[in-house]
């Protein structure tokens, strides 16, 4: 069921395309109280250039959705869904909480190598002490190929 779930929200969003690189909000469920998936279009620019890191609570969202931030909720697992024109193999996604000049990285670096050009990946994030802030920034790196596109999902659970 899952499966046929990140398929169908792969063939429904992946295939956007923005000028620039973007990050948007394409899909924010929460199936129960204390379960939620929350989905962001990915779209690198025709230079090839990852998107700006963004705080996730500045994410606008597509299509008049809500997203309301993810702040007090816990990654569950994290999905890479490659795009109509995927990524460059072994893309690296990172998701940072900031305190002060320090980043920590609330995947664990369990993110790095996890966006692929022709396979969807789901994985789980390290351990962490704390549910997210909802200011965590995401930022994706290593990506050369021109205007691909890709869809990232986290699976929360209160």
């Amino acid at each position: 069921m899952k499966k046929l779930f990140l398929t169908c929200l792969f063939v429904l969003f992946a295939v956007q395309v923005w000028a620039a690189g973007t990050i948007t909000v394409v899909y924010d469920v929460q199936p129960d109280e204390n379960t939620r998936i929350v989905a962001y279009s990915v779209a690198f620019d025709s230079a090839a250039a990852s998107p700006a890191a963004t705080a996730l609570n500045s994410i606008s969202v597509l299509g008049g959705l809500i997203h309301n931030g993810m702040g007090g909720w816990w990654i569950l697992e994290v999905s890479t869904l490659y795009g109509t024109t995927g990524p460059t193999d072994d893309t690296d996604l990172y998701l940072y909480r900031n305190y002060g000049t320090n980043k920590i990285d609330v995947l664990g670096g369990n993110g790095v190598d996890k966006i692929d050009n022709a396979a969807n990946v789901t994985f789980n994030p390290a351990t962490t002490t704390r549910p997210l802030m909802g200011d965590e920034i995401i930022s994706i790196s290593n990506n050369v190929v021109n205007s691909a596109t890709c869809t990232i999902v986290f699976t929360l659970y209160k």
